[in-house]
């Protein structure tokens, strides 16, 4: 005879709640004065994109690359097919050809000030120090 598995099933309520979600930021005159603000309904799927853009004082302090990315994939529609779908006789006849590509990433460290209308004191000091360290102070 064959033993019969019986299956058991829990069911628990869950509440879910509304929940309040927001973006602030504050900006300096002169930065409200430079600043391009887009948005965009898309009519199909209801969503709403806004993109605020402007221009910041800075000074790059630090370029650091980091190892590529290498994306390794066949290289036409019947490659891919042959990867899935063909005998292993046909593609030790056939290899399965692929297309790399390589993409080396840098990252670049900025001091920044958010006052456009000529920083002064302490910013200018620390727009020109090149700590990245974190010890540099307002």
């Amino acid at each position: 005879m064959r033993d019969e598995q019986v299956a058991s099933a829990t069911i628990e309520t869950i509440t879910l709640e509304k929940i309040k979600f927001g973006i602030r930021n504050v900006m300096s005159g002169s930065l409200r004065a430079e600043m391009k603000i887009d948005s965009d309904y898309d009519i199909l799927s209801g969503d709403l994109t806004c993109q605020i853009t402007a221009y910041l004082i800075g000074n790059k302090v630090h370029s650091q690359e980091v190892d590529s990315v290498v994306n390794r994939y066949p290289s036409t529609i019947w490659d891919l097919a042959k990867l899935f779908y063909a005998p292993k006789w046909f593609k030790r006849k056939f290899p399965v050809r692929y297309s790399v590509d390589k993409t080396q990433v840098t990252h670049n460290h900025y001091h920044v000030c958010p006052h456009l209308d000529a920083p002064r004191g302490k910013h200018i000091k620390f727009l020109i120090e090149n700590d990245i360290s974190g010890d540099a102070r307002w």
